[in-house]
């Protein structure tokens, strides 16, 4: 990041930023003079966090504030170029920005909060890595090709391309300051859910399928697994193989890939969903709204394979979710986190060791 962070800004006088971090090692750079704006860049999910995000806008003048979070103070302005490239894309003679370092992983990228006053212009992403790259290519492609089927509550592709010795993927937003982030599912999840999945629901053979692409690579990469998840992933795999092939007609749908609080708003009672850079066009339909509960009770909840199975099994019920739908969500996100860490997924992580655990119950569910 440092790298990006010295190709877009100069550092020789400009207005002044606050740099600071979390445990997480996440960090953002903050303008003093637009800070409560700036702070819709920052979306906490736990009470300290959400805290900071109400109260620094007014006490960040304080030194001891500013001690407490260990932040840097920095005078510093986007270059020129860049700058001008960014009125040219949002049609507007100034505005105020803000950064997000990204979150660290294998897919980290930097965001810029663009603003005037207190209206959300946009979000730009950055990244100097071809690999994710592909990834802003795939998410344009697949917004406009959602925009072309008149699905609205998703972002406007406003630029997707090379900048200097960046790439760049710039988009819209409705956001607000009054805008509030869904940490439960309800009634608007579903709904958006539905009306995407009715515009691209598709008959199609399961191995013309996305998803088929996902099975397949988590069966080739079984072997490097220990053994006993090795089972459990072989298990799995020929549950799905065997499902699809004994059914006459097998339909999939849009995936949106990441479906969470995060990537999502409420606006005047309307959802708003963002960030489809892993979005599928062929996947079996509800997996995002798995996907969505999964990751509040991991993430959020901070709950264990073992608080998470009886809830799970209450929200099938309720949704009329089928147990062969979790596993292939299951297979799906161990698969993509293989792929994602090129085949070194670290079988330690607490990601690895829930899914891994709920597979093998859902799996001793069809016995």
């Amino acid at each position: 990041m440092k790298n990006i962070l010295n190709n877009i800004l100069d550092f020789k006088g400009g207005e002044k930023f606050y740099r600071f971090g979390n445990a997480d090692g996440k960090y953002w750079i903050m303008p003093a003079r637009s800070m409560r704006t700036a702070m819709n860049l920052y979306q906490p999910s736990g009470i300290k966090g959400k805290m900071l995000r109400t109260l620094l806008p007014y006490l960040h003048s304080i030194p001891l504030v500013r001690k407490v979070l260990r932040a840097e103070t920095w005078h510093c302005r986007l270059k020129r170029d860049f700058y001008t490239l960014l009125c040219d894309v949002f049609k507007t003679k100034d505005f105020e920005f803000a950064i997000f370092e990204g979150t660290p992983s294998a897919s980290q990228k930097m965001i810029i909060q663009i603003s005037r006053g207190k209206k959300l212009l946009g979000y730009c992403k950055i990244t100097d890595e071809e690999d994710i790259y592909r990834l802003f290519r795939n998410e344009s492609d697949n917004l406009n090709w959602l925009k072309e089927k008149n699905i609205y509550g998703i972002p406007e592709v406003l630029f997707c391309g090379k900048y200097s010795e960046q790439f760049l993927f710039i988009q819209s937003t409705k956001k607000s300051t009054d805008s509030f982030i869904p940490h439960e599912i309800g009634t608007l999840h579903i709904g958006f859910l539905e009306r995407i999945r009715k515009a691209t629901v598709i008959e199609t053979p399961f191995e013309e399928s996305d998803f088929y692409n996902d099975v397949q690579y988590l069966k080739s990469i079984t072997t490097i697994v220990p053994q006993n998840d090795r089972i459990i992933f072989t298990q799995g795999i020929e549950h799905i193989e065997d499902f699809y092939k004994t059914r006459k007609n097998n339909y999939f749908s849009f995936f949106h890939g990441d479906f969470t609080p995060w990537n999502m708003y409420v606006e005047q009672n309307e959802l708003f969903v963002f960030d489809f850079e892993f979005s599928e066009k062929k996947f079996p339909p509800h997996m995002d709204l798995l996907h969505c509960f999964l990751q509040i009770l991991i993430l959020e909840k901070k709950l264990c394979a073992e608080e998470i199975f009886p809830r799970l099994e209450t929200f099938k019920k309720k949704n009329n979710i089928c147990t062969t739908l979790v596993i292939c969500y299951l297979v799906h996100i161990l698969s993509f986190y293989f792929r994602l860490y090129n085949g070194k997924f670290d079988t330690s992580d607490n990601g690895y060791i829930i899914w891994s655990s709920l597979l093998k119950k859902q799996l001793n569910n069809t016995i």
